[in-house]
């Protein structure tokens, strides 16, 4: 009894440590989200000016809708079938293959679509 009360400790204090690893990590990335843009913004808009940042802005833009399309939810759907096989090797290979197909295939259909606009 006393060794499976150990076991138990050891595997909540290790979940913990890893828990805590993966938030502050994406906190910090997350953060990075947010302050990268603030210090970038107003140096682009100076160096590009009014009306070329303007025209990137819009041209990112028109591309984002075409980036809907081809990413079909893969960021969602992806990631949790990575984070439930994560152990096992083999099946994260053929995840990441598969969806990296369907993806090359949206992007080429994306891309036909945009050249017949």
């Amino acid at each position: 009894m006393l060794v499976l009360n150990k076991i138990e400790q050891k595997f909540q204090s290790e979940d913990r440590k890893r828990l805590l690893e993966n938030f502050l990590s994406l906190s910090v990335l997350q953060g990075a989200n947010y302050i990268l843009p603030l210090i970038t913004l107003p140096y682009l808009v100076r160096i590009l000016g009014p009306e070329k940042f303007g025209l990137i802005a819009f041209a990112q833009s028109f591309i984002q809708y075409f980036n809907i399309l081809t990413d079909y939810g893969f960021n969602l759907s992806a990631t949790r079938e990575i984070s439930i096989y994560r152990d096992n090797k083999e099946k994260v290979s053929e995840i990441f293959s598969s969806v990296m197909v369907v993806l090359v295939l949206d992007y080429h259909r994306s891309f036909r679509l945009r050249t017949k606009i």
